[in-house]
């Protein structure tokens, strides 16, 4: 198919997923990441897909460089949008807010999803104590599934279905925007003291995102090997006396903390010892100077 697939990952996942989409679709695969400084990004084939992973859907869902990218992207109107979302909890708590959001983001430019896909990933933190009801944990279970919905979204995008049940997901979302409303100052307070940022007032979202990096510990088994900053889909990292120095244009992908072959990089939201990347992606497949068209 003439489609172009654009990516953006921080523990591999969306990247799994990417590949496995353009393999089957024949598209081509385009990583976000190589995009953040163009400032005019043409879209000339009939179809794209976005896919992306949820990040914190209380309060916008969808990475800041995807939004950015997204917002600089000219031809939108004339061409056929499909997203895919994963998410580590339940789809219609994390991926359905963060599909929404993306969707509002095309309208302003005059363009809109033409379908909107979700599934389940393995949490890029492993940390599923916080959803207080049950959920499957298995990760080798929850990736088994997920290959199956690969090929679903990919039949789906290759007949050209339009997403399914479309009001019924609005309705759905309408009834999660009061507890979204409640939670969200709490998820708001954890952001701002990582980020060292009094009151709300005091600096943009994006930019309080950007600056939760001054929580990052970086510990004395750092070698100065420079993966951390190789594999930062934001470009947020550099090697200062042999020890990575962040630039506080963090995204919250956990890159950094996942792929450190010391376990040096303590990500502040991430327990101690916790590591998960997708097993069919290394870190070399995550270096940001290798992401290119392919």
């Amino acid at each position: 198919m003439d489609m172009d697939i654009f990516y953006f990952s921080g523990t591999g996942n969306s990247l799994a997923i990417a590949r496995s989409l353009a393999q089957t679709l024949n598209a081509r695969l385009i990583a976000i990441p190589r995009l953040k400084d163009e400032t005019e990004i043409r879209i000339t084939t009939p179809a794209i897909i976005i896919v992306f992973p949820a990040y914190l859907s209380l309060l916008s869902g969808v990475p800041i460089q995807v939004m950015n990218v997204i917002r600089r992207m000219q031809g939108l109107k004339q061409t056929s949008i499909h997203a895919v979302c994963n998410c580590g909890g339940y789809e219609s708590v994390n991926a359905l807010p963060a599909l929404h959001r993306l969707n509002m983001i095309l309208k302003s430019q005059g363009a809109r999803l033409y379908s909107a896909h979700s599934l389940r990933m393995p949490m890029n933190n492993l940390d599923y104590d916080h959803i207080p009801i049950p959920i499957n944990r298995d990760t080798d279970d929850i990736l088994k599934k997920s290959r199956k919905r690969i090929d679903g979204i990919a039949d789906d995008i290759r007949s050209g279905r339009q997403t399914r049940f479309r009001i019924l997901k609005r309705f759905f979302l309408l009834l999660l925007s009061p507890l979204f409303v409640m939670i969200r100052p709490a998820a708001l307070k954890v952001l701002q003291k990582q980020a060292q940022v009094t009151s709300k007032g005091d600096c943009s979202y994006e930019a309080m995102i950007g600056r939760t990096d001054l929580g990052i510990v970086v510990s004395d088994a750092c070698i100065g090997c420079s993966i951390c900053a190789s594999v930062c889909p934001a470009g947020n990292i550099v090697i200062e006396d042999h020890r990575p120095t962040f630039r506080h244009q963090c995204e919250m992908c956990f890159a950094c903390d996942e792929w450190c072959p010391q376990d040096a990089i303590q990500h502040w939201s991430r327990q101690k010892g916790i590591k998960y990347h997708h097993p069919e992606v290394s870190s070399s497949d995550m270096d940001i100077r290798r992401h290119q068209r392919i």
